[in-house]
Formats: structure tokens, C-alpha cells, sequence
């Protein structure tokens, strides 16, 4: 990826992409990706203060690669990465997956995202109560 994180991480360039949708979807992160370098930009140059950010098609993907690389780049994720990048993820870098919620699954042998997913979600909630299994 760029320093600047205008060019998407891994985009999809193998050409099976007969309507433009994964095309489509990389320009806007591309645009997404300017401007989030131009705030980031602005930020530093306005109180000296650091920071990181995360692009990607929802606000779930983007909070998790917003910290891929701290404390000073930005991450791009195109959708058609997203399961490669996430599936190896430690359960507890999940949203919603706290110190007790780790220890639960980790018990029950969920290490990873990829892990998790093969679960099925009423089955989350057994482990963790409807609250806490309804947030993972």
C-alpha cells in the first residue's frame, strides 16, 4: 500500500469482476483513503497529535484495521479481502469480545475470527448470555 494509504491494500485485480462492483467499491475506498490521509494530515499538522485510521466497506472492518498499523499509517481493507484479513484475528481483537468473553471461547476451543464463524450464533449465545453473544 501506498505510505499515504490511498491505494487499496490487496485489491482485486484478477479480473472476475464481470458487473464493476469490486471496481466500484475500490474507487470509493480509494476516495475514502484520500480523505482520511487529508484529516489525518490536517490533524498532525493543527495539534502535533498522531493517529491511525481504517478504511473499509462497514464500520466494524474499518475499527479493526484502523489499528493494524498504529500509531501513524492508515489501512485500506477492499471487501474482497476482508475474510482473509479478519479469519486469522484473535477472538479478544473482535468488537465486543471482552477479557471474560475471550476466556469463554478460548475454552471452548474459539482462538480466532475463523474459529468463531464456524459457530453457530445461538450457540454464542448459550456460552455467553443473550447480551454478550448478541454483541459478538
Amino acid at each position: 500500500a501506498d505510505p499515504d494509504g490511498a491505494d487499496p491494500v490487496g485489491a482485486n485485480r484478477d479480473g472476475a469482476d464481470p458487473d464493476g462492483a469490486d471496481l466500484a467499491r475500490d474507487r470509493r475506498l480509494r476516495v475514502g483513503a484520500a480523505i482520511a490521509a487529508e484529516a489525518r494530515d490536517a490533524v498532525r499538522s493543527a495539534t502535533g497529535l498522531r493517529m491511525s485510521a481504517g478504511i473499509a466497506h462497514n464500520k466494524m472492518l474499518a475499527k479493526l484495521v484502523s489499528g493494524l498499523h498504529k500509531p501513524d499509517d492508515q489501512t485500506t481493507l477492499p471487501a474482497s479481502h476482508a475474510a482473509g484479513t479478519v479469519s486469522p484475528l484473535p477472538v479478544r481483537a473482535l468488537p465486543g469480545v471482552g477479557h471474560g468473553a475471550e476466556r469463554e471461547l478460548v475454552d471452548r476451543g474459539v482462538r480466532t475470527a475463523a474459529d468463531l464463524r464456524r459457530v453457530a450464533g445461538s450457540e454464542v449465545c448459550e456460552w455467553l448470555g443473550p447480551r454478550g453473544g448478541g454483541k459478538v
